[in-house]
């Protein structure tokens, strides 16, 4: 077992993000803009990489998050040189089952649930919301919160929310997230934090033209989410998007309230609405140059 005393030959050095390193033989020297600071090992096979992350994540108190391709699969300890401890995005895969990087990008963002990404998704995504990019010192400032040993969502929320670069938009993006904490990072279910504290997924969502949402978990959030117009909106919007395979501007606008009407006049199917994008001039004609 290496130790990191006994690692002689690994080279540190900055990244081009500030407060990252990278370490180890073979490492690139520029890495992706992630939003977290990161330590990330690099070495040959069966060098130690392992028991160096384990022993590295125990002193500075954080976890291991593993990268290797092979690792994400269960039953491969030798070949993988898996360890008993835990660490994230390791063996919850069966040999049988797919893996893709896609998949491995989407489960990374963090160790637990990502209540700001699922609020967002539903902000953007369900009701076509526009939100600003996040101020520059975004990461900085949330670092710098003070919150207990474990916060819950609604906790982090609001120390969040209280700042006032942030509050505008978290105030409108986690109510619909925190919906969903039930749900840990990898999907599975959970009635409690790792402290100890029983999860509420009770919620408001303002803004909407209807009045505020209440809601109580996200079973009641979706429900009153699908009585919306801005829903269907949106769904006509997204399903433009998709079949023109562009973003839609105001010279849109046209085209998009067709389909949303004739899928009003069909009681909302899918169907009516797949067959009025085909009747649309972005569908129908090429435009110029």
């Amino acid at each position: 077992m290496h130790t990191l005393g006994a690692v002689r030959d690994t080279r540190v050095h900055s990244s081009a993000i500030r407060s990252q390193r990278v370490v180890g033989r073979g490492a690139p020297r520029d890495v992706t803009n992630l939003a977290y600071s990161v330590v990330a090992i690099f070495g040959p096979t069966a060098s130690g990489k392992s028991s160096v992350a384990q022993e590295l994540a125990a002193r500075i108190e954080t976890e291991v998050v593993s990268a290797d391709a092979l690792q994400v699969y269960a039953g491969m300890p030798i070949l993988t040189n898996q360890t008993a401890t835990p660490e994230r995005l390791t063996a919850f895969r069966q040999l049988s089952e797919e893996m893709s990087v896609g998949e491995y990008a989407a489960l990374a963002h963090t160790a637990s649930s990502s209540y700001v990404f699922r609020g967002r998704f539903i902000m953007q995504r369900l009701l076509c919301v526009e939100l600003g990019a996040p101020p520059a010192n975004a990461q900085t400032e949330f670092g710098n919160l003070t919150l207990p040993e474990h916060p819950t969502g609604k906790q982090t929320a609001a120390a969040v929310e209280a700042k006032t670069a942030c509050g505008g938009c978290h105030r409108v993006i986690d109510p619909g997230g925190l919906a969903y904490e039930h749900f840990d990072g990898l999907g599975h279910f959970r009635d409690e934090y790792d402290g100890g504290v029983a999860i509420d997924t009770s919620g408001t969502i303002s803004g909407i033209s209807a009045g505020p949402i209440v809601f109580d978990g996200p079973a009641e959030l979706m429900e009153q989410l699908a009585t919306l117009p801005e829903t269907e909106r949106c769904f006509v919007t997204q399903l433009f998007r998709y079949s023109a395979s562009q973003t839609d501007g105001s010279e849109d606008a046209c085209s998009i309230q067709l389909v949303l009407d004739a899928m009003d006049s069909a009681g909302g199917t899918l169907a009516s609405a797949l067959i009025a994008s085909t009747q649309t001039d972005q569908f129908l004609y090429r435009r110029g140059e």
